[in-house]
């Protein structure tokens, strides 16, 4: 199901404004890696983000995972999920709005370390896990080859902590948690290890960088190798899924990253 540019699903909109009043402005937000519709809605007195897919499509039962994690989630985490609803064939979900920008995550930006304090309470907030509907992290394809004890654990992962998956302000925000899995804590930093490389970190500057996070300074040598094969391999494997453009250029330099990580992991 589509619609077309700019413009929310007659019925939706009226769902919509019934709950909050009439909307002002639609802004598209695109460039995500969300299909569907995302956007920041003006309202009489505030903003809104509205996040809906069709009901049928293979990616709704992330958008269903990340209503019931935000539903949960500790307050200061990442934005309130104010409504959700199932209208006319789409499932749709309402967030405060965030004001803010991504964070640079290049060599001695001052966001790093406002970053990974806020990865470092992720991992200590959401350990246990307050939702119980996540599946574990090595149900996941691409983890099956590895040993399940590696990679178990309590806590609730955020497993897409890239920079546009991050709103930073006077604080720092995580959003789009559809992709959460169960498993250990240390995982969520080692997913960002690629993402700080593709901002121009080495592989052993990248690592530095979140052996500042506890969880992450205490995981097994062995277990931090084996994920640092899995995520080139997954990367890698990414790539296609996208046509040319920002997307796929961006799968192409984090497939890259995870591979030279791979390999400083693999050297003695």
């Amino acid at each position: 199901m589509n619609h077309p540019g700019g413009i929310i699903p007659t019925r939706l909109r009226i769902a919509v404004e019934r709950e909050f009043g009439p909307v002002l402005h639609f802004e598209e937000r695109p460039g995500g890696h969300t299909p569907g519709i995302s956007a920041a809605l003006t309202l009489a007195h505030r903003r809104v983000f509205l996040k809906a897919i069709a009901v049928g499509h293979p990616r709704s039962k992330d958008h269903q995972l990340e209503a019931g994690i935000n539903s949960v989630l500790p307050t200061g985490l990442g934005p309130r999920l104010l409504w959700t609803d199932t209208v006319d064939g789409w499932l749709a979900l309402i967030f405060e709005h965030v004001d803010g920008r991504h964070p640079d995550l290049s060599p001695r930006s001052p966001d790093i370390p406002m970053v990974l304090e806020k990865i470092t309470t992720l991992i200590d907030l959401l350990t246990p896990s307050p939702f119980a509907g996540a599946a574990a992290i090595s149900d996941h394809r691409a983890y099956r080859t590895a040993p399940a004890e590696l990679l178990a654990g309590g806590t609730l992962l955020h497993c897409s902590p890239r920079p546009d998956n991050l709103i930073i302000n006077s604080e720092v925000h995580v959003i789009d948690w559809g992709s959460s899995r169960l498993g250990a804590g240390w995982l969520v930093t080692a997913f960002m290890v690629p993402h700080f490389i593709v901002a121009g970190h080495s592989p052993r500057g990248a690592e530095a960088l979140v052996e500042t996070v506890p969880a992450f300074n205490a995981a097994p040598r062995e277990a931090v190798t084996t994920v640092a094969r899995i995520l080139a391999t997954y990367w890698s494997s990414r790539i296609d899924h996208y046509p040319p453009g920002a997307l796929y250029d961006y799968r192409v330099r984090a497939a890259h990253a995870a591979s030279r990580w791979a390999d400083h992991r693999d050297t003695p």
